[in-house]
């Protein structure tokens, strides 16, 4: 027969499922709902389990609603037999209502704040609604969370292309917030604004319209003669920028080494580029570097 312990634990199976049914209203109808399997002992098996089962059930009596004031309540069946007389045995366990469940599962405080953080979201965003009813999780793994992110989530759905680095975003919040809660902010987004997303994109920032800081190449002229202007030895410029600047020369020395980048001998119709060990990939899609020019790499 089942635990009182074991009671316990198929009710928090319940969990999921009371937080979806207050979401979408069916939480007076979810109980009185039953424990499945506790087991009942075939009359054969009475006589020599006799004491054990009274032990057992003893045991869930002592712990059920019926002592304690809440919980589970239990179901009664008399029996008799030739061998051990009439007796009653257990052969239900159920939670009449939300409380009892609750106060068993020691779930009360969550739950709370769980109908708290729906209100606001009711007030602020319904639209989230349907995804929560699907993932009602997320409320509680993001529970201190939720003013923000309804923050964040109100500018996209004003502005669904903010077109805008995510540090200068118009929004009254941490500046690495979003940064932190790509995550989340993706899954919440996603649902929200479906048809304004770059669908294709996993990048966060360019999948929601925002800028993203391009990597820095940094350039040195071994040849005067090809600087960009006469006084500039060296510039650093965004990628972007790099694949539309047509530089002449015919070498190009990709360097990782800061220093020797910096000290690299002169060289005609040269230039050196500082990698950092990531350049030559970069470099990839730059219609410049046409297929004559001479590449040299991990100098």
């Amino acid at each position: 027969m089942i635990s009182p312990d074991e009671v316990r634990r198929k009710a928090e199976r319940w969990w999921l499922g009371v937080l979806r049914a207050r979401l979408n209203g069916t939480i007076d109808s979810f109980f009185p709902k039953d424990i499945p399997q506790i087991g009942l002992d075939k009359a054969a098996d009475k006589l020599a389990r006799f004491v054990m089962i009274r032990e057992e059930q003893e045991a869930l009596h002592q712990q059920s609603k019926a002592v304690q004031g809440f919980g589970y309540s239990l179901g009664w069946t008399t029996q008799g037999s030739r061998l051990v007389g009439q007796n009653d045995y257990i052969t239900r366990i159920y939670l009449d209502s939300l409380d009892d469940f609750l106060k068993l599962t020691e779930k009360e405080a969550d739950y709370d704040v769980f109908v708290q953080t729906i209100e606001q979201v009711q007030a602020v965003s319904p639209a989230l609604l349907p995804l929560l009813d699907r993932m009602p999780q997320l409320i509680l793994e993001q529970v201190d969370k939720w003013p923000d992110l309804l923050t964040v989530t109100a500018y996209f759905l004003q502005h669904p292309k903010p077109q805008q680095y995510v540090r200068s975003l118009p929004i009254a919040l941490p500046t690495k917030f979003i940064e932190s809660n790509r995550p989340i902010l993706r899954t919440l987004l996603d649902h929200l604004i479906p048809e304004h997303l770059n669908a294709d994109e996993t990048d966060f920032y360019k999948r929601f319209h925002l800028y993203v800081e391009e990597p820095m190449i940094k350039i040195r002229f071994l040849d005067a003669s090809l600087r960009v202007h006469p006084t500039l030895s060296h510039i650093s410029v965004w990628l972007s920028e790099f694949r539309t600047l047509h530089l002449g020369g015919s070498r190009v020395f990709i360097i990782e080494n800061l220093t020797t980048f910096l000290t690299f001998p002169n060289l005609p119709d040269s230039i050196a580029i500082w990698g950092g060990g990531f350049a030559v990939t970069l470099l990839g899609g730059t219609d410049w570097l046409q297929p004559s020019t001479s590449i040299t790499g991990a100098i």
